[in-house]
Parts: C-alpha cells; structure tokens; sequence
C-alpha cells in the first residue's frame, strides 16, 4: 500500500490517522443542484424540442448544476483532517483557490471537547471537536467528523503515549488508513 504524505510533513513525523468529513455532511449541500437537476430535466424533455432557446438554456443551466455539484464534492474531498505523532492538522478548502491549514502540537494542546447536534448528527454519530491550545495560536476545529468521542480518546491517548501508536492501528469507520 502507498504511503500517505502530506505538504509540511516533517521527516521524522508519522502519520496515525486521515480522515475527512462525514459524509453526511454532502448531503443537504448537494441536494439544491440535485434538485435543480431534476427541475431541468424536467422541462428538458417536456418543453425544450419547440424551442431552440430554451433548449441552450436549460443545457446551460444544466451544465451550471452539475458544476456546482462537482465544485461541492471536491471541497468536501479536499478537507481533510491529519492525526500524527506530534500534531493534528486541519487542511480545510474555502473554494478551489483558497485553502487554510491550521495545526496544533500535543504539547501545546491544553482541552479537548467536542459536540453533537441536531438529529442528523446523533443518528449518525458525527459532530464537531474543538482542541483549545495554549498561547496565542488559534484553537483547531475538526467539523462535522465521524466518531468525535473516539477521536477526542485517541488525542488523549497519544498526547499520553505517542510512542504506542502505529501508523494506521486506528481505522474505524471515518477513517482511511495510512
């Protein structure tokens, strides 16, 4: 299996654990260009043959739906959460051009805590986790992912331990192995 590597990744550094969103969390985004799918086609077949101009229009705004689907699902590809031996990494895609990486040491990491909420997220068991680090660096937030209170238990146990972990030992559901 190939090796995972990501940009920054320091020469001694191991990965334990990528994961992303869950998914979930493409659902109720994809469902407005679903459905304006379903709405073109619609009028496509029932009305585009005696007009020529409607025609270009609804496949005009055909190809804008399906675009916009396409640019949802690869921002929802491209976050991407990373659990090493010495930091967790949050690479979180704003568009196709504007990317934001946060990252907090375990040393620096002073709580962990995450949240569930709403009916969606306890039926499917994925919610937010918030690690709050010390000094000025920004607090990493890991949105919408699988298994938060086994993620936040994994954090805890290799703040404790890292030497215990090995790459991709942790790969329940959510997770990809490394």
């Amino acid at each position: 299996m190939k090796k995972f590597k990501f940009p920054g990744q320091k020469e001694d550094e191991e990965i334990i654990a990528v994961f992303k969103k869950h998914p979930f969390t493409l659902f109720w985004p994809l469902l407005k260009p679903s459905i304006l799918v379903i709405f073109i086609l619609y009028f496509f077949i029932n009305f585009s043959y005696s007009n020529p101009i409607l025609f270009l229009i609804l496949f005009i705004g055909f190809l804008i739906s399906i675009g916009w689907g396409f640019y949802l699902w690869i921002c929802w590809t491209l976050d991407i959460y990373i659990i090493t031996d010495q930091r967790i990494i949050d690479m979180e895609r704003k568009g196709l051009f504007s990317k934001r990486v946060a990252e907090a040491s375990y040393d620096k990491i002073q709580d962990i805590s995450y949240e569930i909420k709403g009916f969606f997220p306890t039926l499917f068991n994925f919610g937010d986790i918030l690690i709050q680090t010390a000094g000025a660096v920004e607090s990493v937030k890991l949105d919408q992912v699988a298994n938060p209170p086994e993620i936040c238990n994994l954090i805890r146990d290799i703040q404790k331990d890292p030497e215990k972990f090995k790459p991709g030992s942790f790969s329940k559901i959510g997770f990809i192995k490394s």
